[in-house]
């Protein structure tokens, strides 16, 4: 081996990437490859923004139906606990009831515009 390589012990490979580095081979490679990783980059920027609308309408849904559990749970907890009095008062309005005679009273009274 008589040549420049040689002569430093630089290895075929190395001569190689030099030659590539001299015809422009090595530029055109660092060009495709700053290509890729702009692509990637806004590939994941692209991916990011996707996945942060999916994520929030899927948060979303399963906060509105939540609320709609919560919702109905306490509104069945109300009603059972005023159940008792609502069953009373209906209670003390039919013991209470008029009869019709004094139902006809109470009429002819409004009527007449006194008792």
């Amino acid at each position: 081996m008589e040549d420049g390589g040689a002569l430093y012990g630089l290895s075929e490979r190395y001569r190689a990437v030099q030659v590539a580095g001299e015809i422009g081979f090595l530029d055109f490679a660092s060009l495709l490859l700053a290509i890729v990783a702009i692509l990637l980059a806004l590939a994941g920027v692209v991916a990011f923004f996707n996945f942060r609308s999916l994520a929030r309408k899927q948060a979303t849904e399963e906060a509105r139906k939540i609320a709609a559990e919560i919702a109905e749970r306490i509104a069945v907890e109300k009603l059972e606990a005023e159940l008792p009095n609502m069953l009373q008062e209906y209670s003390d309005l039919v013991k209470n009831s008029l009869n019709a005679e004094e139902a006809d009273r109470v009429a002819s009274a409004q009527n007449q515009g006194g008792p």
